[in-house]
């Protein structure tokens, strides 16, 4: 749903969605030249979910109305429809914010009249984004470069807001819920060659037994976290893992789960990269 949704503006209105890896950015760009943007998943090239907003110039959104026309007129006046489980983008405009008319095309097929409305919205998206509102980036990396087999490697992990306005999100430092902590920690061994495939990767659901408090840190006890605008949570992950010598590339997977009814909080997947890390044999043990 367009972010939009929830905001009452009237006039002119212009929407683009699209599908990422595991969620969407949506923009609603007003013909005030206010602009907003919501992503739950990565956007851009930062690890980071969030919402943006931005004023863009009345150029740029006549120049996104002008190509959302031209598309429309090129594809025809009957809406799109696209398969539920095929990725696809959508561009749409409303004379007045209640009426809507919406036009979805797969990802992979997204007909030539239409693809210069998308790049622009891509384009007016890529400058809304510079403007965080409330945005949660993710940042971590080993507290070891190298881990002796058998040894749980331990992963340094930051949330923090970027944006200028606080938000909330889910806390997996809460030890009130002994089912959730949002935290899947994927591992690979590093190829040599070719990219590291989906059945090379082990996908290990971290449970409150592996998520760590940061030593002399008293951490928050709700399942929400607060956090003002350039506040960071903190903690440590640990998990054993079986495997042999070599080295190893890590990613950590954070879902935020909004609260229901609290505008202030993030929904989303984080992809957080870990870097990578050497498993060594220990004393005895063969390499």
């Amino acid at each position: 749903m367009p972010v939009s949704a929830t905001v009452v503006e009237r006039g002119d209105h212009l929407w683009y969605v699209s599908d990422l890896q595991d969620g969407r950015v949506s923009a609603t760009f007003f013909g005030s030249g206010r602009a907003m943007v919501e992503a739950t998943d990565h956007a851009g090239t930062q690890a980071e979910i969030g919402f943006y907003e931005a004023t863009l110039l009345r150029t740029s959104y006549d120049e996104l109305r002008r190509l959302e026309s031209g598309a429309r007129a090129a594809v025809g006046p009957a809406p799109s429809a696209v398969a539920p489980d095929v990725r696809s983008v959508s561009i749409g405009a409303s004379p007045d914010g209640v009426r809507v008319e919406m036009r979805s095309f797969p990802l992979h097929e997204v007909p030539p009249a239409v693809l210069p409305s998308i790049e622009a919205a891509r384009r007016a998206v890529a400058e809304v984004m510079k403007s965080p509102g409330r945005v949660l980036r993710g940042a971590a990396r080993p507290a070891s470069r190298s881990f002796r087999v058998g040894e749980a490697p331990v992963f340094e992990i930051s949330l923090s807001n970027v944006g200028r306005d606080e938000l909330q999100t889910g806390n997996p430092l809460c030890a009130a819920d002994p089912d959730w902590t949002g935290l899947t920690l994927e591992i690979a061994r590093e190829r040599t060659s070719g990219p590291v495939a989906d059945s090379d990767t082990l996908s290990l659901l971290l449970g409150p037994q592996n998520v760590l408090a940061l030593p002399g840190v008293v951490p928050p006890r709700g399942k929400l976290a607060s956090l003002p605008p350039g506040g960071t949570l903190a903690f440590q992950v640990k998990r054993r893992i079986l495997a042999s010598p070599g080295i190893y590339r890590a990613r950590l997977l954070y879902r935020a789960a909004p609260a229901e009814g609290d505008l202030t909080s993030i929904e989303g997947t984080l992809r957080i990269p870990l870097g990578t890390f050497e498993v060594v044999a220990g004393p005895g043990q063969k390499g």
